[in-house]
């Protein structure tokens, strides 16, 4: 489950609008931010890279974008980048913990002893 997004946000033209917002005002954090988290929630893992990438160089302490990036990074299979951008999340926002021990787009790293580590601390 990614975490926060607006569900009425989702709709058919919630892509376009959010590429124009951030084509007007590209240091629009939220605006990547909910780009990316949306690509994440249709299940296009490749392209929210970007978006929460920006997102968090425009602002380093956001938890919420630096743990839906290390979903994107375990759904692509980047076990390295996913367990160092929720460990980033983690240190953040220590809460973040138990969303993560039952989120399912953390399923691929389940076994890792690394992801373990960060989410019982």
């Amino acid at each position: 489950m990614t975490h926060k997004i607006m569900t009425w946000f989702e709709g058919t033209h919630a892509v376009a609008a959010l590429t124009q917002a951030i084509a007007l005002i590209p240091s629009y954090a939220n605006a990547q931010y909910n780009l990316g988290t949306l690509l994440l929630r249709r299940k296009d893992y490749q392209a929210p890279i970007g978006p929460l990438t920006e997102a968090i160089r425009l602002n380093p302490q956001w938890s919420d974008a630096w743990y839906n990036l290390a979903a994107v990074y375990a759904h692509v299979g980047e076990r390295g980048h996913a367990v160092q951008c929720l460990k980033k999340a983690m240190d953040l926002n220590p809460t973040l913990a138990s969303e993560a021990r039952q989120d399912s787009d953390f399923e691929s790293l389940r076994a890792d002893a690394e992801f373990s580590a960060i989410i019982e601390n």
